[in-house]
């Protein structure tokens, strides 16, 4: 299906620019849903336009299948969102898909108990 004429019906822009923290041991969600290349090609993606499903496998060579169990993991730990709607040339609506992060900083702390 061609997606290459969109319309959109609405699309919810972000008020700010976030950056998130992702803390090694209590967001280990964040870091299993960006295991994947697939998950980070798709974020990556995500962050510099809003799309649909269907466009995401163009960008990152996957199926649908593959790319919709990657947006629901990364929509689970709150990475990835719906933003809006959109039309293929065939009249089917189609959720589009906005990152909710423009950068992810990994932190890894040194002030650990470590007692002996």
């Amino acid at each position: 299906m061609a997606t290459h004429n969109l319309i959109p019906k609405q699309i919810h822009e972000p008020t700010e620019d976030p950056i998130d923290t992702v803390d090694l041991l209590d967001d280990a969600g964040v870091i299993e849903a960006l295991g994947s290349e697939t998950a980070r090609q798709i974020l990556c993606v995500l962050a510099s336009q809003p799309t649909t499903a269907t466009k995401l496998t163009e960008h990152t060579s996957s199926s649908l299948q593959n790319v919709m169990y990657h947006l629901r993991r990364l929509e689970e730990v709150e990475l990835v969102e719906e933003t809006g709607v959109a039309y293929s040339e065939k009249g089917r609506e189609m959720t589009v898909y906005r990152s909710t992060t423009e950068s992810i900083t990994v932190e890894v702390e040194a002030s650990m108990d470590t007692e002996d």
